[in-house]
Parts: C-alpha cells; structure tokens; sequence
C-alpha cells in the first residue's frame, strides 16, 4: 500500500478532487488468493438480510477515490474454502489513509443481518446524498503518460477519472528521470550557445527543466523542456530558418522567394545574400484588393513612409507633401508586389517614377488641373434631399487627404424643412437642406429605393438599421452656379490646385 502522503498528493491532482471537501482514500486491495472481491460505498440500506438491501456505489479494489467525510465504504473478499472476510470502514480525514475501520466479520457468506445492522447504526444523516467525486484506478491497458509521456504497461499506472475526462499516469515516483541530453533533436530552435539556428537532426536537446506539471497543465507544461544546441557551433552561424514563403527583406526591401532568406530573431527576415540592384529610394505599401497595384505600373499614390524608409524627394515627379507627419503624395512606379498573406491585399514595392514613365500621367493631371482652376464668382447654391423612412442624408465637405480613409472630410450640419407632413412611404417627411459654395469640392450620400419590406417592424424597435439603399456622389458648384457631380479624379485635381489657394475668408 502506498504512503498517505503519496496517495493525497497524486489523487489531488484530480481538478474535481481538489476542488471538494472529499476526503482521498485507497480503497483496500484484494490479496493474492482472493477469489472475488468488492467494495461498495454505501448510502442508504433497504429492508432485507442480503446484499440486494444496499444501496450506493460500486468501487474498485485497489483504487484511489474521494469520498464525503463520514462516508461508509464496506468491502467483502472471498477467501479459498468459501471463507468470506468483510469490513466495515469510514472516511476519516485524520486517518493514514482516509479511512478508519469500524467492524470486520468473518463469515460463508457475504452478509448477514448483524452486517446489516451495523452499517444501519453507522450510516450518517445525509449518507443519501453521498456520491463519488474521483477515481483513480489501476489501468487495464498500456498507453502514454500523461504526466511524462513514456509508456505505461498495463496494471503499472492510474487510470484517473473524472469529469473532465480520463488520464493515465505513472503512480507517484514511477515516471523515469528525463535525458539529460537527447541526440539528435526532434525539434528545431536557436542554439543555447552561439544563438544561431539548429535544424531539427542537426544537433542534440539539452535538458532545461525536469520538473512535471500538473495534470490540469497544458501538454507543453507538463512535459520537460529542452532546448537544442549545436554539437559543435559554427564561424558563422545561420541567422533563423529558411523562408519557405515569399517574404520581404529588411535590408535591401526587395522580394526573398522561398529558400533564399532566414527569419531573424526580431521576425523580420533577410536575404542570404542581397542581390545588387540601383540605388534609390523605395517604399513598401499595402492596398486593398479594390485598388491593386501591378508590377510595372506607373501610378500617382500616397503614402506615410515607414520606419526606416527614406522621405518623399521633392524633385520626384508629381511629389507634394500633405501633412507633417511625412505623409505624401507621388508618381511612382511599381517595382514588384505581392499577396503575401492571401487576403486579396497587395503589398507593393514602389520608387520613383523617372519623368518618362510620369508624363502620361502629368498631362492627364494637366488637363484635370485646369478644370478644376478657381473661379471668380461667389455663387452660392442650395443642395437639398428627402429623408425617407427615417435613414437621413447627409453633407461633407472635403478638405484634404487623409492617410487612412483616402479623403479628409468635414461632416457639415444641415437646415431641415417640415413643409410635407409625410414622405411616400407615410413616415414624416422631413428635408435636409445644406448651401453650397463655389471653389469647394463636397461630398453627399442620401437614401434610394428600394426600402426593406419591413422597414416598419424595424422603426417600431428603435433599431438605427437602414432601411434603403444609399447613393453616394462628389459634388461642387459651377461658375454659373449649378450643382454638378464629379468624378474623384476632378475631386483630386481641386484639392492639389483649389483647396490651397482658399483664403479663410473665402471659406466662411
């Protein structure tokens, strides 16, 4: 039999044993020439002189179990010749091995009305609600420790069970002392000694911690750690693992197909070798996949350089800087580009377009320039849009560009008119009415049909769905003073030329 402290030690493990009040107890074994051999815990006995008057639950021989305090076990083995020895017992806290034994029979058979008296007598008051918390059993069928992961033959192991599933250890002081090295290494990492990269096989495993956790640890936890080292370290050691992906270099920023770079300490990742290439400035940019960008194309684009990359050359074509946070603008052409995470987005390569690549694109520029060129009037004109079905329209004006949502925009307040008491669809209607002004560029969006069919049923619940679809428009007013919509092209050209040049008391 094991030591208590052993026993309570090893079965409070068990995340259901240690969260009780149980008491732990080894459930007696059954000698080597026993015939049959039970044990029960008992909770109630039923008129009667034979073991059908028990009620309760079965346990097995030679098992670990949490059981209430006070609780009855009762155990019966039979001997060669018929010869049947019972005991009676208790789980008691205070004793070597959670149980203290009150009677023990002799007897032909396995109980008698004597038996059954005395476990009447000794039963508790709440010996009903007695239940089995955990059991730790010896295990029937070899497998892998669950503490140390070496295999455990059949009836050398515990068998725990509870409700959280079941797990087969080692019984205590049984699992084998980890290696202090293993060769060659199963798995891959820097080496303990020069920090260089060791593959998996192409060194050995030093033992940092032999120290097993506990059975509610995740695996990584409960095993012991190694580390790997060279057997004998290089001059010059690998940086990281191979790129097995198409990555970026940190050094010279150009595209490392798989195989011909390492991934560095910090994450980043670098070529064996950089390849030579023209010296200039380049930058890296993400798009989405409505706007991507294609090797070889020449675009205008804005961008924040990043940390480490050069600033925007003024003398590049095209080039205006737009905030001073470095945030600029450029024509630039498209060195390489990639979807290195496959979700549609492109991460592109960019430098400088030369002034051959940008002159198609500086005389579309030129041209849009001069419409959008500011006028001398001062007209003044009135926008105005149905709110239906509760979804509102509204009015921005824009005044610049911005890193991450493309255009700076100022949302302005509208005047509203009641003059119709109800809109189409029998909600009250309102107009939304805003003055608009000549050398400005606005932006508006506004509610269409069609209307969901139980935009009614969605009003009533004071939900801020919408319920119509939106159409959205850039808008500025002519020098004659009408209202007309433009394309995000003439938008542009205005902000590079118009929003500038405003004075603020032209923008009042």
């Amino acid at each position: 039999m094991h030591s208590a402290t052993a026993i309570v030690s090893a079965a409070t493990d068990n995340p259901a044993a240690r969260a009780s009040e149980a008491v732990v107890v080894q459930v007696p074994s059954a000698g080597a020439d026993t015939l049959t051999s039970w044990a029960r815990l008992v909770t109630a006995v039923a008129p009667g002189m034979d073991t059908q008057a028990l009620d309760g639950h079965w346990l097995t021989p030679d098992s670990l179990a949490a059981l209430p305090a006070g609780a009855l076990l009762l155990t019966a083995d039979q001997h060669p010749g018929r010869q049947w020895r019972i005991t009676l017992l208790r789980a008691d806290p205070d004793a070597d091995n959670g149980l203290t034994a009150l009677a023990h029979w002799a007897r032909r058979t396995p109980l008698g009305p004597q038996q059954l008296n005395a476990v009447r007598a000794h039963l508790a008051a709440d010996a009903a609600g007695h239940t089995i918390a955990a059991t730790i059993t010896a295990n029937r069928h070899p497998g892998r420790c669950h503490r140390c992961t070496r295999h455990v033959a059949a009836r050398t192991g515990w068998f725990h069970r509870g409700p959280d599933g079941h797990l087969l250890t080692h019984r205590p002081g049984d699992c084998p002392p980890p290696a202090e090295t293993v060769e060659p290494n199963t798995y891959p990492g820097r080496c303990l000694l020069c920090d260089g990269w060791v593959d998996a096989g192409d060194g050995r495993a030093v033992l940092l911690d032999a120290a097993p956790g506990p059975l509610t640890a995740a695996p990584a936890a409960r095993r012991a750690r190694y580390a790997p080292e060279h057997r004998t370290c290089p001059a010059t050691p690998v940086p990281g693992p191979l790129t097995t992906d198409d990555r970026w270099c940190a050094h010279c920023r150009r595209r490392i197909h798989p195989g011909q770079g390492h991934r560095l300490p910090d994450r980043t990742h670098r070529h064996t070798t950089c390849p030579d290439h023209a010296p200039g400035p380049l930058w890296l940019v993400r798009r989405p996949a409505a706007a991507l960008l294609a090797p070889g194309a020449t675009t205008t684009v804005r961008l924040r350089p990043r940390p480490g990359e050069p600033p925007v050359p003024q003398h590049a074509p095209g080039a205006r800087v737009l905030d001073e946070s470095g945030f600029a603008e450029l024509i630039a052409t498209v060195e390489d580009a990639t979807d290195p995470d496959g979700d549609g987005r492109t991460l592109a390569l960019l430098r400088p377009a030369t002034w051959d690549e940008a002159i198609p694109l500086l005389v579309e520029r030129a041209d849009l320039d001069l419409d959008a060129a500011p006028v001398a009037s001062q007209y003044r004109a009135v926008w105005q849009r149905e709110r239906i079905c509760g979804d509102a329209p509204w009015l921005a004006e824009i005044t610049g560009h911005h890193p991450r949502y493309g255009l700076q925009r100022t949302f302005l307040p509208a005047r509203r008119g009641y003059d119709a008491l109800q809109d189409r669809y029998g909600w009250r209607g309102v107009q939304y009415l805003w003055t608009l002004r000549t050398n400005r560029v606005y932006e508006a969006g506004w509610p269409v049909d069609p209307v969901d069919p139980a935009w009614r049923s969605i009003r009533r619940t004071g939900a801020r769905t919408r319920v119509t679809a939106q159409e959205r428009s850039l808008l500025r007013v002519t020098a004659q003073g009408d209202i007309e919509r433009i394309s995000r092209e003439q938008a542009e050209a205005w902000l590079r030329n118009t929003a500038g040049t405003a004075t603020p008391e032209a923008r009042r």
